[in-house]
This record gives structure tokens, C-alpha cells and sequence, in this order.
């Protein structure tokens, strides 16, 4: 990745494969102190199939998170308004001890994109 700042980390790959998280583990020699998130589905106009999509890599980027971090490291992950919003952001305070919900100026108005930002991660 271009210009990424010293230390950083940027690993491109399809987060639900196992060799990708091998890469990371093996990159990092240890656990991080902050997994960052932007993974979106491709949406198809179907809203039911959009916001299922949508779920499932939150889920999968939390599991990521959960195997990577170091107790007291943080989380950002884009994620969408919709159904299940409020489930999501109970799922993450399962396992950080502080979770806000933020948008940001750079996101288009009327969009439903906003970021949860999860400090003091809990080893389970």
C-alpha cells in the first residue's frame, strides 16, 4: 500500500479466507493494538440481501478482531444503519469495555454509513 505510515500493516485480501488471516498473524508476531475495518458488501439493490451481506462481514471483521487484538486495543469498522443496528453494537460491547457510533463529515449526506469505535478490548 502506498504512503501507509511507519509500522503500519496493510494486508489486502478476502477477510474470510484462512490464508489471509494466517498472513496477518504471521506479518504481525503478535497481537495488534488496533484493527480497522472497511470492508462493504457490493450491493445489489435488494435490501434484505444488502443488509445480510452487510452483517455478516461486521461479524466477520469482530471474529477477525477478537483473534488479532491485544487486551486494551481498539477497533474501527464501517458499518450500515438497519435492522440490525442495535445487535451489532451490543455484539461489540461484548467485547470492548467502550463503544460510540460516529459519522463522519466525509460520508455522503443521506447515507446510512457510520463507524464504531471500540477501545479497551476484553480477551473473552
Amino acid at each position: 500500500v502506498k504512503n501507509a505510515p511507519a509500522g503500519a500493516i496493510a494486508i489486502v485480501g478476502d477477510i474470510l479466507d484462512p490464508a489471509v488471516t494466517a498472513r496477518v498473524q504471521s506479518e504481525l508476531g503478535g497481537r495488534a493494538d488496533l484493527v480497522t475495518s472497511d470492508l462493504a458488501p457490493k450491493l445489489t439493490g435488494i435490501a434484505a440481501r444488502d443488509e445480510a451481506r452487510s452483517r455478516e462481514l461486521i461479524d466477520c471483521a469482530l471474529t477477525f478482531a477478537t483473534t488479532m487484538l491485544k487486551p486494551g486495543a481498539s477497533m474501527v469498522a464501517k458499518l450500515f444503519m438497519g435492522a440490525q443496528f442495535k445487535d451489532i453494537v451490543d455484539s461489540f460491547k461484548a467485547h470492548f469495555g467502550s463503544v460510540e457510533v460516529r459519522r463522519t463529515k466525509a460520508s455522503r449526506p443521506g447515507s446510512s454509513e457510520l463507524y464504531i469505535v471500540a477501545r479497551d478490548f476484553r480477551r473473552s
